[in-house]
């Protein structure tokens, strides 16, 4: 947990940032939302607002366009418990296109399914088989549990 000290410095520089948030592009929206995320730190108008330029910037965005890290952005709603903002922003960025089934992956394995794999010793195509379960038949544990 954070001490009272760097809760006051992260509650300053949150509200100072929601009303600039239209001066930030998405690697900019991106890199706050991983850092709010990282440090567990869940400041509701700041994710709003991060969320809510991410969509403007993106609805004006097209095959050229600067996105960003579609992964941290997604990733950090996912962490701060912002389903609906994460929601919101993975299905923008399959409708630009972008390789959805690698931002999922880039999630699980950041987020959630990273830490069941040894470190030291990751191979990708279990890694890529166990998050990415929807193209590849199934979970890498289930074809073991079926059998």
């Amino acid at each position: 947990t954070m001490a009272a000290k760097e809760l006051a410095s992260f509650d300053a520089t949150s509200a100072a940032a929601v009303p600039l948030r239209e001066q930030f592009e998405m690697l900019d929206l991106s890199n706050m939302a991983w850092a709010l995320a990282s440090s567990s730190y869940n400041h509701g108008p700041l994710i709003d607002a991060i969320a809510s330029q991410s969509l403007a910037l993106l609805q004006s965005a097209g095959p050229q366009s600067y996105i960003g890290n579609p992964s941290s952005l997604c990733w950090a709603m996912w962490r701060l418990r912002q389903p609906h903002h994460e929601r919101a922003l993975f299905r923008r960025f399959g409708e630009l296109g972008v390789l959805v089934e690698l931002v999922a992956c880039g999630i699980e394995l950041t987020g959630n399914q990273w830490r069941r794999l040894d470190p030291v010793d990751v191979r990708m195509d279990e890694a890529m088989r166990e998050v990415c379960f929807w193209t590849s038949g199934g979970p890498a544990g289930a074809a073991v549990a079926a059998d």
